[in-house]
C-alpha cells in the first residue's frame, strides 16, 4: 500500500488514537474506512442529483414524455 502524509487537527488525531474503541485494529484501516464511506457518500450524492435532474427534465419536456412512452410499448413483455 502507498503511504502519504496528511495534516490533521488535534480533536481528529485523537479520534484516530481511539481507533479500537471503533474496532479497528490499526489507524490506518480507519482512515481507510472513513475514506471509503466518505467516497460512497458522495457518489450516492451525485447520483441522487443526476436523477433529480432528470426527472426535471422528464416532467417538463412532452417530447421527452413522448420518446420514452414510445420506448417502453416497443420492450419486451415477459408474458
Amino acid at each position: 500500500m502507498e503511504q502519504i502524509k496528511i495534516s490533521l487537527k488535534k480533536e481528529q488525531i485523537e479520534f484516530i488514537r481511539n481507533h479500537s474503541k471503533f474496532g479497528f485494529k490499526d489507524r490506518s484501516s480507519l482512515i481507510r474506512k472513513a475514506v471509503e464511506v466518505l467516497k460512497e457518500n458522495i457518489e450516492s450524492d451525485n447520483l441522487k442529483t443526476s436523477a433529480k435532474i432528470l426527472s426535471e427534465i422528464y416532467s417538463n419536456d412532452d417530447r421527452t414524455k413522448e420518446w420514452i412512452n414510445d420506448s417502453n410499448k416497443s420492450w419486451p413483455d415477459d408474458n
